[in-house]
């Protein structure tokens, strides 16, 4: 089907993790990639993104410091960009060898829980259909259960009542993990921020598949790869309404 691989990349200015992005491209083949948190500005945007050595982007600005959503992609696949803003690039992707398509937003939810409303009122509006195979994937923000945190985190900082929703009403399950369990961290609080969720349709379409989460390069999240391979994950045919802590 299709290599994913999503990073929230700090450092991406950096000479060290152009080295590395460019050995963990030629490994995995990832088809498309996503680059969040870049933390840099339209003038350096252009030229970074040039010595990522990618034939095909589309960016989101970083305002300041916060932020900011990069996407690459190989010619292997065709890319429409639907609708986007500082917190998502919503996109259809078509591979070109067999013409099957897929909805995938690409999220950045800001920290702030009153901008991040906005995230949530255009997830609760997107509406792809049953049929139709959806990802959601990159910085989400809200922990799933208390599982996704260490004891560290604060009581109560949990499952997030709306994205719950959200999730429910889309058929979206969490397309789990292989790896490291917890994505981000600072200090001694550790979360797991950086997720992928699928719908039915892409489940019934990709029957097996497995999300690699992989090591940190000095900067407090790790990146995730999707592709498919032998089953890891059990997916329910309903997701769970998740209950807050």
């Amino acid at each position: 089907m299709i290599n994913i691989l999503c990073w929230n990349a700090q450092g991406v200015a950096s000479p060290a993790f152009r080295r590395h992005f460019r050995n963990f491209v030629r490994i995995n083949d990832p088809q498309v990639v996503v680059l969040v948190e870049p933390r840099i500005n339209s003038v350096r945007a252009d030229r970074v993104l040039t010595k990522l050595e990618f034939p095909n982007s589309y960016w989101v600005e970083a305002h300041g410091f916060n932020g900011g959503i990069w996407l690459l992609w190989w010619d292997s696949v065709s890319i429409h960009i639907d609708r986007i803003s500082n917190q998502f690039i919503h996109i259809c992707v078509t591979l070109i060898v067999s013409s099957e398509w897929f909805f995938f937003t690409v999220v950045y939810a800001i920290p702030k829980v009153n901008v991040r409303r906005l995230l949530w009122t255009f997830l609760e509006n997107l509406n792809p259909g049953n049929d139709v195979a959806l990802i959601l994937g990159g910085d989400i923000n809200p922990t799933l259960s208390r599982h996704d945190q260490n004891r560290s985190a604060c009581v109560g900082s949990g499952v997030n009542n709306l994205f719950s929703d959200i999730m429910f009403n889309l058929s979206l399950v969490d397309a789990g993990f292989s790896g490291s369990h917890l994505t981000w961290n600072r200090g001694n609080l550790y979360k797991r921020l950086n997720k992928f969720l699928v719908n039915e349709a892409w489940c019934s379409r990709v029957k097996t598949f497995t999300i690699m989460q992989l090591e940190q390069l000095g900067l407090n999240h790790m990146h995730f790869l999707m592709k498919p391979t032998q089953p890891t994950i059990s997916l329910r045919s309903r997701p769970l309404r998740y209950l807050a802590s």
